[in-house]
């Protein structure tokens, strides 16, 4: 099935803690105008979709990022100043993450629009990753000094957090892990050092890209820890990693310690439909929708959550409504197309199947529908025929 959130990353991106972020007034980009966060926005999808590690690093703010997330956790000055300067070193390592996460997925990051939410205003990207899903990213930018507007930090849809908040004690947990940062992390009074030496054994096996490996070392953590919502953030990445009954495992330990966490809903909605619970799964899809305003991802997942519900026709309006709303989104196309091949819809399907032709040049002939259950019908159907006929007879 196709997943709904993003799964794909174990890079940075999806390491954050479950308390909810405050967002402050630097977070609503004072002094900038809508025009320049939408350029801003539009840099970052370029410079992500063309794989150009230069552009990206350009308008990102690392050193702004890295004194963000210095002041999650407690450590002195000196820590501080080294982990801002270790960031600022690394930060063609993140780059080169982020945009490994949008290649390896054949994916897109979309630009949608300029956008407040939570107290934060910036510029709102999609991250279209195929068969992983989708995430929402809100920009955070800023204007330090007299240099120009850049993004400082960014908030996820995944983690319902800003990377900075805990980017910091958890680069600390994962590469350089101490006693008093685990215990920071987890609310532990005492920490011994064999856990500390298991978590270096974690990172430097997720490193190596071993995650068969992490996670069983992973599954070995007091239930106190493994059970976090920081661990479980760590485990979940790795877990998808591992196929899919594993994945599905983690998810349900994502719900049952943390499903009342209003930032898990997105992360839960692939749980609720695996769970059969499309109530559930519906009411997550549009508290993104009230959060990030429609689109045509959101309205794909209400098609495919009313297919499963088989509500055909429930699913063809939403499928529908995203077709308006993103006429070049070509994902969406092709639901609305099963949708009406669902329905014996066969005329409809093929005005959608045209329009694919037209958009996005596809050429399709009879081998195109050959041995896809899908079109079984279709292809028996005299609207099929007539079609065929008026294409130059015999087949399209």
């Amino acid at each position: 099935m196709r997943h709904f959130i993003w799964r794909a990353g174990v890079v940075l991106l999806a390491w954050c803690s479950s308390s909810l972020s405050f967002a402050d007034e630097a977070d609503m980009a004072p002094g900038i105008s809508d025009a320049q966060l939408a350029a801003i926005g539009q840099r970052w999808a370029t410079a992500l979709n063309a794989g150009d590690a230069a552009s990206l690093r350009a308008v990102l703010d690392s050193e702004g990022l890295a004194l963000r997330s210095a002041a999650s956790f407690s450590a002195n000055e000196t820590e501080k100043a080294q982990f801002v300067r270790g960031f600022v070193n690394g930060t063609d390592r993140v780059v080169q993450g982020w945009i490994a996460e949008i290649e390896s997925a054949e994916g897109q990051a979309r630009f949608l629009k300029v956008h407040t939410f939570d107290g934060m205003r910036g510029p709102l990207l999609r991250y279209d990753l195929g068969d992983s899903g989708y995430n929402y990213v809100l920009l955070i930018v800023e204007a330090r000094g007299s240099a120009a507007p850049r993004v400082a930090d960014m908030f996820l849809a995944t983690s319902g957090q800003r990377l900075s908040d805990t980017l910091g004690a958890v680069t600390r947990l994962i590469a350089a892990p101490d006693e008093s940062v685990i215990g920071k992390v987890f609310g532990l009074t005492t920490v011994d050092q064999e856990l500390a030496a298991l978590f270096r054994t974690i990172g430097r096996l997720r490193l190596l890209g071993r995650f068969d490996e992490a996670y069983a070392m992973i599954v070995q953590l007091p239930e106190e820890v493994r059970n976090h919502r920081v661990m479980l953030n760590i485990s979940l990445p790795l877990a998808s990693q591992l196929g899919e009954d594993v994945y599905r495992d983690e998810l349900a330990r994502l719900a049952r310690y943390h499903g009342d966490d209003p930032t898990t809903a997105f992360a839960l909605i692939d749980y609720y439909v695996y769970e059969g619970d499309l109530d559930a799964a519906m009411k997550s899809t549009l508290a993104m929708e009230r959060a990030f305003g429609k689109d045509a991802a959101i309205a794909e997942l209400k098609a495919a959550i009313a297919i499963a519900d088989g509500d055909l026709a429930r699913a063809r309006a939403h499928a529908q409504e995203g077709v308006g709303l993103e006429p070049t989104n070509e994902s969406v196309r092709w639901t609305l197309l099963s949708i009406l091949m669902m329905a014996e819809a066969y005329a409809d399907g093929i005005r959608v199947l045209e329009g694919l032709e037209a958009d996005f040049e596809y050429e399709f002939e009879g081998a195109s529908f050959a041995d896809n259950e899908v079109y079984a019908g279709f292809v028996k159907s005299p609207e099929y025929a007539a079609w065929a006929a008026k294409r130059g007879g015999g087949t399209p």
